[in-house]
């Protein structure tokens, strides 16, 4: 009877010992954070033109940007505030603050983020917080990338040469979203002198303007964006290291109007563009090999 009695009794302290031990398990998972991100909107038809805040993680406290005066507007500045960056040193990246398109053709090796290394292919490679310039916070965002591209002519001689085969570089990118989709501005970059241009509405592959280059992007490259809100600004490092300024872009509640170098209009299109949206490159049907991509902010 007494041994009856004891088996009971451990019977019931292991239950009550593995009930307390989940409810335990349960708790601790409940009170897990849980990262909330923001996401890039749908494309639309254009609305105002914003005037340049950081969308960043809920509860993360916004970076003031460092003071920029109207005459250093719409160009690369030295002292603007870095609220993003990836180098690849590790052969890796963030994968917290970074999507990947078509990860299989993807690699990263020899401390660069290596693009569709299967050639006739394309990967992409998008932010996933928000950066935008709203006058309080940030008055301009900088978005930077140094890399090289083989282009269409390396990879295979017999093809005629596209520009469009190559490296793109956008911004207000719909989040999951490549070039051949409106909303985001993108410029692509190849072997060749010459970009073309794809504004925010569908104009893919061949865009919606070309532009001359002095250089290619063979040669490893750093190009910066620009966005003051209602103006988006495209600089290419020359073969002296200076920035040559490839493109303005002036954005009105309904028109985009882009300017070349000189200053004379290269095109005038309908606004499509987002009024916000994620830093993304899209390797196109080459190989492209990035070293770092840096995201700054100035007020």
């Amino acid at each position: 009877m007494k041994s009856k009695i004891i088996v009971s009794l451990l019977s019931i302290c292991l239950i009550l010992s593995v009930t307390a031990g989940c409810k335990a398990k349960d708790t601790k998972a409940s009170s897990s954070p849980t990262i909330v991100r923001t996401s890039s909107p749908a494309a639309k038809t254009a609305t105002a033109a914003p005037v340049a805040t950081a969308i960043v993680p809920a509860g993360t406290a916004v970076p003031v940007g460092k003071k920029i005066t109207d005459a250093e507007k719409g160009k690369p500045f030295k002292d603007a505030l870095e609220l993003f960056s990836d180098n690849f040193d590790n052969n890796d990246y963030k994968s917290e603050s970074v999507v990947l398109a078509n990860p299989d053709s993807i690699e990263f090796k020899d401390g660069k983020l290596s693009m569709s290394n299967n050639i006739r292919n394309w990967s992409g490679y998008s932010t996933i917080d928000l950066f935008e310039v709203d006058g309080t916070n940030y008055k301009q965002i900088e978005y930077s990338t140094t890399f090289n591209t083989l282009g269409d002519k390396l990879v295979d001689p017999k093809t005629v040469p596209s520009i469009w085969m190559g490296l793109f570089v956008g911004i207000r990118v719909t989040e999951g979203v490549i070039a051949d989709q409106p909303g985001g501005f993108w410029v692509s970059f190849s072997d060749q002198k010459k970009v073309a241009v794809y504004p925010g509405y569908a104009c893919f592959p061949a865009g919606a303007v070309t532009l001359d280059l002095p250089v290619d992007a063979i040669t490893v490259r750093t190009v910066t964006v620009i966005d003051n809100g209602d103006k988006i600004y495209y600089y290419i490092t020359d073969d002296s290291g200076a920035n040559y300024l490839i493109l303005r872009a002036d954005i009105t509640a309904d028109k985009v109007i882009i300017y070349k170098n000189d200053g004379t209009v290269a095109k005038e299109c309908v606004n499509q563009l987002n009024t916000t949206g994620v830093f993304s490159l899209f390797d196109h049907f080459t190989n492209t090999f990035v070293d770092k991509i840096s995201i700054k902010g100035s007020n």
